[in-house]
């Protein structure tokens, strides 16, 4: 374990945690009600998502202080360490809508999206951005270089310096690219979904993306055989 992201809701109230492995991988868990925690591929069921750090969230939106939206806590904690308010939410990319009160939480508020540079990415910038649209003041951002916010960061560049996206133009030509680019295919009865060098799978929960020469640990069912298929290192 290398990370533990916890999700209070909005009176402070633990309500799950996401765990962060190496290598790269995620689980969710949530208390046992005897001091302790529980996880598993239901441990979610009937648990209210939020967003990450949300009382952070809802002060800042009161306050009328921006709120960075980022794809993944890492993100998230790198901005907020850079003295802004961030969050996200959980499972990463794509994974907006699985937070329905999200919109009412930043009705108003001065949002800024950091887009990933990648498929699933500006796929998740472009959905937050079409949420919010009608209800906050939206900005949408990239990094300077690399991928996202933790290499915009770590190349030593200020979050001053993420450069302006247009999030109706270049954000949809970015998503309809990825549409054409990808291809689906089956392994193992399950739909595998390969876009350049990374490929995605769907349990229903979580995505998961991956290069062609690693495999992150994350748990679901059939992982290692669907990896072991597609020539992935399982380790």
């Amino acid at each position: 374990v290398i990370a533990t992201y916890l999700y209070p809701d909005e009176h402070g109230e633990l309500l799950y945690r996401v765990v962060r492995t190496e290598p790269k991988g995620f689980r969710f868990e949530v208390p046992n009600g005897s001091g302790g925690w529980r996880s598993g591929r239901d441990c979610m069921a009937g648990v209210r998502r939020v967003l990450y750090r949300l009382p952070e969230v809802i002060a800042a939106v009161r306050a009328e202080e921006r709120v960075f939206i980022v794809e993944g806590e890492k993100d998230a904690d790198l901005l907020i360490a850079s003295g802004v308010c961030a969050t996200t939410v959980p499972g990463g990319a794509c994974k907006w809508a699985t937070v329905p009160d999200a919109t009412d939480v930043l009705c108003g508020a001065q949002v800024v999206i950091v887009a990933d540079r990648d498929v699933p990415g500006w796929r998740h910038a472009l959905e937050v951005s079409q949420s919010l649209e009608r209800v906050a003041r939206v900005r949408a951002v990239a990094s300077l270089t690399g991928n996202d916010f933790a290499d915009h960061h770590e190349a030593g560049y200020r979050v001053d310096q993420l450069v302006d996206v247009d999030q109706q133009a270049e954000l949809a030509a970015a998503a309809q690219a990825s549409d054409a680019a990808e291809e689906t295919f089956s392994i193992l009865g399950r739909s595998i979904i390969r876009c350049g060098g990374r490929y995605c799978l769907d349990d229903g929960c979580v995505r998961l993306y991956a290069m062609v020469d690693e495999m992150p640990g994350r748990t679901m069912s059939g992982r290692n055989e669907i990896a072991t298929a597609l020539g992935w290192s399982t380790h």
